[in-house]
């Protein structure tokens, strides 16, 4: 058994060693305008199956460089999924964002169904769970003050409080049992335009045209294509080979 051991954390030891390299040569080389070759550095880390912000963010970075927008794109999404809050990631990605041909604004139907769509996508169930278990912990505070408090005025009024706090804690359990059980798949589209089909043929009809770098939800899979559902609701048929999945 510990012979065993031994011979497992040789190769992973080694292989972090041939990670590490391989990110601090991208590193160096990118600092010396070599973005081609850091890339390729960068993308050895990340082919080895190795995932962090900071190389999504690297890898984005490169692809920027060298002019390949949608590529930058997909990775600065890669690593909002790690982190949707890191400042310079949303930045650059809102940049490139404002750069793109199509400019696909959400309907104009404000509901429910929008508001929490909208928080699915930007928060994470872990970060849903720590926002209820917040507010629930506000309620136990508010409880607390309830029991030890004489003042009528006072009771109904934490009371009132209480009462929301428990309502927004349930709310997002609520949203974080949802998020864990319906995670949506979203995909960038990589080349330079493309025409939606009606249906998965070449032959259907041509509904809209879209250019590089636009987010897309993944609805459903047909032998080669994908039904694409856009931000504003307008759907339609895709090549699969035309984008990479977030």
């Amino acid at each position: 058994m510990k012979l065993f051991k031994i011979l497992f954390f040789i190769p992973y030891f080694l292989f972090s060693q041939n990670n590490e390299k391989f990110f601090d040569d991208a590193s160096l080389l990118y600092n010396q305008e070599n973005y081609q070759a850091s890339l390729d550095n960068y993308l050895k880390v990340y082919n080895n199956g190795y995932e962090s912000l900071e190389l999504y963010y690297n890898i984005a970075n490169c692809y920027y460089k060298l002019g390949l927008n949608s590529k930058s794109i997909l990775f600065y999404e890669k690593a909002l999924k790690i982190d949707s809050n890191d400042k310079e990631t949303n930045f650059n990605l809102d940049f490139l964002n404002a750069q793109l041909i199509d400019q696909i604004n959400n309907v104009d139907n404000i509901s429910l169904f929008i508001i929490f769509d909208k928080v699915l996508h930007y928060l994470s169930c872990n970060q849903l769970v720590n926002i209820s278990l917040l507010f629930f912990w506000v309620l136990i505070l508010f409880i607390f003050v309830i029991i030890i408090t004489k003042k009528i005025k006072v009771k109904n009024l934490f009371f009132s409080l209480s009462l929301i706090s428990f309502f927004f804690s349930l709310i997002f359990f609520i949203l974080a049992i949802v998020n864990f059980y319906t995670i949506k798949d979203y995909a960038i589209l990589i080349p330079s335009n493309i025409y939606v089909k009606s249906a998965p043929s070449i032959q259907s009809e041509d509904l809209f045209m879209l250019h590089e770098g636009v987010k897309m939800e993944l609805l459903d899979n047909f032998d080669s294509w994908s039904k694409i559902k856009l931000y504003n609701g307008m759907t339609g048929w895709i090549k699969t080979e035309y984008v990479d999945v977030i």
